[in-house]
């Protein structure tokens, strides 16, 4: 791995349970990891994976979209994910655990229906599940840090879920750009109408437009011809309560 590599990973992961490892764990963690890139549009996760999983992703560069679809195809978006990210970690604790998925207690909403796709291009940093789960054996500091991480990204994703069932029109309306956005020629674009809008969010045209403008003064999106343009995923991260600020 190239030292400008190295910096870059630890510069985002200081902020992450990576960060709290021993420089020695630190460092094994970087001479066993390899990278992967992704395109904009790509699928980097699918939840039937989680299992089997053999690795965890710290999310390097780009912004991804974690999702979770229904049997008839509508999708909600649960959370953003950008640079200090970490994809994976329920399979990290169930794989700790040794728990077992019943698919029968799975559901139609369980964990085989979440997907995380790229918003753009994406660079992750693959940590082998095997060497953490040596270090959580070992070090009771590291079993700690895994349990912190997955309790806080719960917590996150039931908030998230919460602002869906009671949110503003505002946040319904970016929630459902986000989930629905495709890359259109290097842009992230939702090519719809403002009447499908307002019927997927379950309110009616004029307020959706209505809304459509303010988020258009705020920079936020502009149009585009059959739809409209996500112009500031940082903006949406905010209104979203996730977290795509970039580094410092």
């Amino acid at each position: 791995m190239q030292a400008s590599s190295q910096e870059r990973i630890r510069e985002v992961w200081s902020r992450t349970l990576f960060g709290r490892f021993t420089p020695d764990q630190q460092q094994s963690i970087l001479d066993q990891s390899g990278m992967a890139s992704f395109a904009p549009g790509a699928s980097v996760y699918r939840g039937e994976h989680l299992t089997r999983a053999v690795a965890v992703s710290l999310v390097v560069d780009g912004e991804l979209k974690l999702a979770v679809g229904s049997p008839d195809g509508r999708m909600l978006a649960i959370r953003l994910c950008g640079p200090g990210e970490v994809l994976g970690l329920r399979a990290l604790a169930l794989q700790l655990s040794q728990a077992e998925l019943d698919d029968r207690e799975d559901g139609p909403f369980g964990y085989r229906a979440v997907t995380t796709s790229a918003l753009s291009e994406v660079t992750l940093l693959r940590v082998p599940i095997a060497l953490i789960r040596r270090y959580a054996m070992t070090d009771p500091r590291v079993g700690c840090e895994i349990a912190a991480a997955v309790a806080e990204q719960a917590m996150r994703d039931q908030a998230v879920l919460a602002r869906s069932a009671l949110a503003s029109v505002r946040i319904r309306v970016v929630s459902y750009l986000i989930e629905t956005a495709k890359p259109v020629h290097g842009d992230l674009a939702v090519l719809t109408s403002h009447e499908e809008i307002a019927g997927s969010i379950g309110t009616v045209r004029e307020v959706v437009s209505r809304e459509l403008r303010k988020l258009q003064d705020d920079g936020v999106v502009s149009p585009v011809r059959g739809g409209v343009r996500i112009c500031d995923l940082t903006a949406v991260g905010r209104i979203l309560g996730g977290d795509l600020l970039p580094l410092p």
